[in-house]
């Protein structure tokens, strides 16, 4: 293989050692590895897509993002979109066996779309009275909380994180009691789940890899993704 012939401890038998200097060492070029490639125009092709990916724990399997959607796809997080990104039986849009959905809380989506503005008052006065993490979100109607593990390669912090109106996405170290951190909101933001506990927040600069232990991501993902559609709009209009 390339990698064999490449690590071989006597340099000058090594792929390569004997090309002319400055050549471009057409020895390696011409291996089976790099068959179709045509280096004279490397430089003007566009590079292969680098998904967003999440390392394997003991807990997890290793998890690589398919966030780019192809373009026959609707927009949105619908529950068909949701049933494919899960892989949970709609292959190629064919006919597929109901799916069993997990029971939802009554807090499962953010129902902003559904308050009015002396709705908004009432509930934001009971906060400030009564909601010990209101002092993080800036006066915001908090319109989603829940303990999230925020990961980031093979470790796991946990952290309340609480979703507003602004909107807004602040994520708070419970045991401290610090605003850690907030996610930027833009109409690029997108959400991806990828099974019951875990799901992906993109933006444009960083995606966030989330943990919800009690198994509710798929909540979060319609959350986050009302509130991207009820500031922003839908990706078509």
């Amino acid at each position: 293989s390339l990698v064999s012939q490449l690590l071989v401890t006597k340099t000058r038998q090594r792929l390569g050692a004997m090309d002319e200097h400055g050549s471009g060492y057409p020895s390696i070029r011409a291996h089976p590895f790099f068959e179709g490639i045509d280096f004279e125009t490397l430089h003007e092709q566009n590079p292969p897509p680098i998904y967003p990916y999440l390392p394997k724990t003991s807990e997890n399997e290793a998890l690589r993002s398919q966030y780019r959607v192809p373009d026959h796809l609707e927009p949105g997080l619908d529950d068909k979109q949701l049933t494919r990104l899960l892989g949970l039986g709609l292959s190629e849009e064919k006919p597929a066996a109901p799916v069993p959905v997990k029971p939802r809380r009554k807090s499962g989506g953010c129902g902003i779309a559904d308050l009015t503005s002396e709705e908004v008052r009432s509930q934001l006065e009971k906060q400030r009275a009564s909601n010990p993490w209101h002092q993080f979100v800036d006066d915001h109607l908090i319109l989603k909380q829940g303990s999230v593990l925020k990961r980031k390669g093979l470790f796991a912090r946990k952290r309340m994180f609480l979703l507003t109106t602004g909107p807004h996405m602040y994520y708070v170290d419970p045991v401290s009691m610090t605003l850690k951190g907030e996610i930027p909101w833009s109409p690029e933001l997108r959400v991806e789940p990828k099974n019951f506990k875990i799901f992906f927040v993109h933006t444009p600069n960083r995606t966030y890899y989330l943990e919800d232990p009690e198994g509710y991501a798929l909540e979060w993902c319609r959350a986050i993704e009302e509130m991207r559609v009820h500031c922003y709009g839908s990706p078509d209009k």
